[in-house]
């Protein structure tokens, strides 16, 4: 860099999330083409901290997406347990239906019972009445008897039928108690079905040479929830409308003075994001990398695009976006 007659080209870093420009790095020679070295080293330093920057940003989106995917978790947790007690719920509603079948059942052997006790005391009755007057006092003292402990045994089977009824009743009861608590119990599964659908991925190793305006296709698949990710178009497809948070970094190199972009593309071709990368003379390994948050429709399509072929490093080129809300 110090030897004499060597151009020093301009170097361009410009880290973009949203739209936003993180750093630029203006030219680093004197008017007479001399070298500024105060100037390149401010803008070295300048460099390194918009590295740093890059580097924290991305360590803060991997820690919320450890959080989103712990929400998921807890999520499809309680999910669980509310398909549980509404199956208990379900079963214990199946149990008082049947007592319920069981008590009518047992209500209506008693009416039965009642009225052939009824029939009973009517015949009595009309013996009684048939009784020449001179019949013995000690027979018709004994009819009389007779005819009080059926209409005692009638009493009491109207007591028990009265106890079996009020029974009946409160057992319908709790049975609606039950079955609006079982709907409740539906709501709320519904309500919890419907929050936050688990839906991320994380892909990395695209191949080393990609052409320039078609999708990167990252081939190794470390987290595919929601099934949106297809590694062999290297494109997301949305499984549910919301807000998705999309990242992308690509580690470049083997080549100098060359300029790109790196953009994360939707259907239609629309830029969601976009990062800047530019090798000089004396160095050629560079990364881009880009962020976004935008509101997709289910159906559309996401992916990764780079605008010029140059050779890109595996294992630290990666490609992720999960779901942060529904609707």
């Amino acid at each position: 860099m110090e030897q004499e007659g060597v151009m020093v080209v301009d170097v361009v870093f410009l880290c973009v999330l949203s739209g936003s420009v993180s750093g630029f790095i203006l030219p680093t020679t004197k008017t007479e083409g001399t070298d500024d070295m105060s100037t390149l080293k401010t803008h070295v330093l300048l460099l390194e901290q918009n590295v740093d920057v890059l580097q924290r940003t991305t360590a803060q989106l991997r820690s919320d997406l450890q959080a989103t995917m712990t929400g998921l978790q807890n999520t499809q947790t309680q999910l669980r347990t509310a398909l549980s007690d509404l199956q208990t719920s379900k079963t214990e509603q199946g149990f008082a239906t049947d007592e319920i079948s069981s008590l009518k059942n047992a209500v209506n052997i008693l009416e039965g019972k009642v009225k052939l006790s009824a029939d009973d005391i009517a015949s009595v009755q009309t013996e009684l009445k048939s009784i020449p007057h001179g019949s013995s006092h000690g027979d018709v003292q004994l009819n009389l008897t007779l005819l009080d402990v059926m209409r005692n045994d009638v009493q009491l089977n109207n007591a028990l039928m009265n106890t079996l009824q009020a029974d009946v009743h409160m057992i319908r009861n709790n049975l609606s108690s039950t079955s609006l608590e079982v709907a409740a119990l539906e709501r709320n599964m519904s309500d919890v079905a419907t929050t936050i659908p688990n839906v991320a991925f994380q892909a990395h190793d695209p191949p080393s040479h990609t052409p320039s305006a078609s999708p990167v296709k990252f081939q190794l698949v470390n987290y595919n929830a929601g099934s949106g990710y297809n590694r062999y178009t290297g494109k997301f497809t949305v499984p549910v409308s919301g807000t998705y948070v999309f990242w992308t970094q690509l580690e470049m190199g083997g080549g100098s003075n060359t300029a790109l972009y790196v953009y994360i593309k939707k259907t239609g071709g629309v830029n969601m994001a976009a990062g800047y990368m530019e090798t000089g003379s004396s160095f050629g390994d560079v990364d881009a990398s880009a962020q976004t948050v935008d509101r997709l429709q289910k159906g559309q399509e996401v992916w990764v695009e780079i605008t010029t072929k140059y050779e890109i490093y595996h294992s630290a080129s990666y490609f992720g976006g999960v779901l942060l809300s529904v609707g």
